[in-house]
């Protein structure tokens, strides 16, 4: 498998309890075992009070990244490229909605999803709009782990080390994946006082308020499973405010993984300062 393909779960260090979690999270049939075992788990509500989502988007060749699609995946494409979002942020109590009242017992990990925009997603029984999951990382143990167990969209990693810094001026981001699947990543952001759109964005829309609303307003994600065929399909539900959303200028971006990727497109940037966040229920399928 094409090392930008695996999601399989790779523990962060060479460690004996690494190597139990990487035996039992990969293990055919303990995947199986937990879609029933654990399925009540995936049809839970699970809701968090996020901040400080930053976007980094850009508009790549679709040649660039077919390796990176199962053949069942069409994405949308404007003038023969594609649209890549990777968003981070912080998550607020990240925990089941029927225990809100108990919310503050709960973590508020770092996570960042990697994904695409998908064109046929009516082949998975959906009408709204729809990312691809390529990659996703957490970096609390507990709800890395967690989410392999009691969830199929997430497929997340544990990076080494995960930093997500809001500074007076600047927002800094870092992902080291150590010897995990996580993608690693390095990126300053500046807050700006005006937007700065590359032109290439313009193939989607002119219009800046109708491309962020494209970008943010993503209602399910499907996600690939480790059975070929086999697709996990979730809900989301985003809440925030297109008018709190601020350009952030793009100081650093270093990536090995995206490296060959973005090729040095330009990168789009913004930040959602607060999202509440609602993941409904998901399934496992086969695309018609």
């Amino acid at each position: 498998m094409n090392k930008y393909q695996d999601n399989s779960f790779l523990y962060p260090r060479k460690t004996i309890r690494g190597a139990f979690l990487n035996f039992i999270l990969n293990n055919v049939f303990f995947i199986k075992l937990k879609r029933i075992l654990f399925y009540p788990f995936t049809q839970l509500q699970l809701t968090s009070d996020i901040t400080n989502v930053v976007y980094l988007n850009w508009m790549i060749p679709i040649q660039n990244i077919t390796h990176l699609l199962p053949k069942d995946v069409k994405l949308k494409t404007y003038e023969n490229n594609v649209l890549l979002t990777v968003l981070t942020y912080k998550h607020g109590n990240f925990r089941p909605g029927f225990l809100n009242y108990f919310k503050h017992l709960f973590a508020s990990p770092l996570q960042s999803n990697w994904r695409f925009y998908v064109e046929n997603n009516q082949d998975f029984g959906l009408r709204q709009p729809t990312v691809f999951f390529i990659k996703n990382c957490i970096d609390e143990p507990m709800y890395a782990v967690g989410s392999r167990v009691a969830s199929n969209i997430l497929q997340t990693h544990l990076p080494q080390t995960f930093k997500h810094t809001v500074a007076k001026n600047k927002i800094i981001t870092e992902i080291q994946p150590g010897i995990s699947n996580a993608p690693d990543l390095y990126t300053e952001v500046l807050f700006a006082h005006s937007w700065s759109i590359p032109a290439v964005f313009e193939t989607i829309t002119s219009d800046r308020e109708k491309l962020i609303a494209l970008i943010c307003n993503q209602d399910a994600a499907i996600a690939a499973q480790m059975n070929e065929g086999d697709y996990a399909v979730g809900n989301i539900e985003l809440k925030f405010q297109l008018s709190e959303i601020k350009p952030l200028q793009v100081s650093i971006v270093e990536s090995n993984w995206l490296k060959d990727i973005i090729e040095g497109a330009d990168c789009f940037a913004f930040l959602i300062p607060q999202v509440r966040l609602t993941t409904l229920k998901e399934k496992i399928l086969k695309p018609k």
